[in-house]
């Protein structure tokens, strides 16, 4: 009853507001965060009994789309930029280097890639969005995690991480002008094994700004079925357990992400850009379990993209803001998960 009530309360609060705002990105959401960024979700402590499981690796596929670019400010002629798919490869790893009761200290490494495929390229910076079909957007992360527990009802939680964003044609390139330096500190209060809350601060410095963003976390089981999972502003769960080996989750979830391109116009001046694309997606999740260690995950949502920036960062780059159209939102892949995490 507990948990139906605050579901009713949660979708009155935000889905009547969510397409008013759709297009223009609220104050209090920053640049280069995303639910994992503010989850420490991996071989740690912090949680509850029957939460989402931890991630140590993990190898996933999304898509998204398709969506147009309609103008966010200034006038475009018509017909407009449209995309028929947004694809998005993701590898994540989480390895624990002191894993003991009082401390504990994991390194961890992402690679994600996105690339655009056009279905239509209007006239309007026709070199930008025909540089951006097909071509690889990369990032490269490396982190470190610590977890400290202070008695047996709180602790002590943080992370660095650098990423290097761009479309970079290797692999990796860490050029400082793709350069993003994150940091997070939280202390979480863990009462029983049901219920746990905390509160924290994240910074992020790229080529494009830096953004301070305070937070705070709420995981709670109303019995064995029930519970929620939140972090705010990144995202609010409901999880329902179907059994112990499947895990469904719906609520809605905030990503961000940039990356710094360089837009040959050669004989021209080149453009230089850094873009950000900032999106809400309504969400159902099902974690399935596999095999010993082994977990599927599937999501089915829906995307409300807020607008797509493309920063000028040279005096020959003309800056412009566009609004992608809300989209269906797919993403499918495996996890490991370690036993009574």
């Amino acid at each position: 009853m507990h948990c139906k009530t605050l579901l009713a309360a949660l979708l009155l609060v935000v889905l009547p507001g969510l397409p008013l705002t759709a297009q223009t990105k609220p104050d209090f959401f920053p640049e280069d965060v995303n639910p994992d960024q503010l989850a420490l979700r991996c071989f740690c402590q912090p949680g509850v009994r029957f939460k989402s499981r931890s991630r140590g690796l993990e190898l996933s596929y999304a898509l998204s789309g398709p969506s147009t670019f309609e103008p966010e400010k200034g006038e475009f002629s018509e017909p407009y930029s449209s995309f028929d798919r947004l694809s998005h490869f993701i590898f994540k790893l989480r390895v624990p280097v002191i894993n003991r009761d009082a401390f504990k200290l994991l390194i961890g490494y992402n690679y994600e890639k996105e690339a655009y495929r056009f279905g239509q390229i209007g006239t309007d910076f026709q070199d930008v969005f025909e540089d951006l079909d097909g071509h690889s957007l990369r990032s490269n992360s490396f982190s470190v995690i610590l977890t400290k527990p202070f008695g047996e009802t709180a602790y002590l939680a943080g992370r660095f991480r650098y990423s290097a964003n761009g479309d970079y044609p290797t692999i990796m390139d860490f050029g400082k002008e793709y350069s993003i330096y994150n940091a997070l500190l939280s202390l979480g209060f863990k009462r029983t094994e049901d219920f746990e809350w905390g509160f924290g601060i994240w910074y992020s410095q790229s080529f494009r700004r830096a953004s301070p963003l305070p937070f705070v976390f709420y995981n709670r089981n109303f019995n064995h079925r029930w519970g929620v999972e939140a972090v705010i502003p990144a995202y609010i769960f409901v999880r329902f357990n179907l059994s112990d080996k499947d895990i469904l989750l719906t609520g809605f979830e905030y990503d961000s992400q940039s990356y710094r391109i360089a837009i040959d116009r050669s004989p021209l001046t080149d453009y230089d850009y850094a873009i950000n694309h900032s999106e809400m997606v309504l969400n159902l999740k099902w974690e399935r379990w596999l095999a010993p260690w082994i977990w599927l995950d599937l999501q089915a949502g829906y995307q409300l993209n807020f607008s797509t920036d493309f920063e000028a960062k040279s005096l020959e780059t003309p800056s412009f803001e566009v609004e992608p159209t809300p989209s269906p939102l797919f993403k499918v892949g495996v996890f490991l998960s370690p036993p009574g995490e």
